[in-house]
């Protein structure tokens, strides 16, 4: 199992519906206390990159480390679909 660092992202003054939804690193971690660790110093970029992406209208809420399977559930949960053509980075890890 992979973990993967994830934000959650305010979207709001953008207008997007849902209005929060999680993204997911690409970097993968074989532990969680391993992904746990390097949150000091992969979220920087990552803030930059979703302030740069949004025009500065984004706000991460809250980060943790995740699997891919509860990424997709927790957006889900939001009122997310997951796309037809979504392709798990892992083989079989949402088995």
């Amino acid at each position: 199992m992979l973990f993967y660092i994830t934000v959650l992202v305010n979207l709001a003054l953008l207008g997007i519906n849902p209005p929060t939804g999680w993204l997911q690193d690409v970097q993968p971690w074989k532990s969680k206390e391993k992904c746990e660790s390097m949150l000091i110093e992969k979220l920087p970029p990552m803030a930059q990159n979703i302030r740069r992406w949004t025009h500065g209208a984004g706000e991460i809420i809250t980060w943790e480390c995740m699997t891919e399977k509860e990424w997709l559930k927790k957006n889900n949960e939001l009122g997310h679909e997951t796309p037809a053509e979504f392709e798990p980075k892992e083989p079989n890890s949402l088995n």
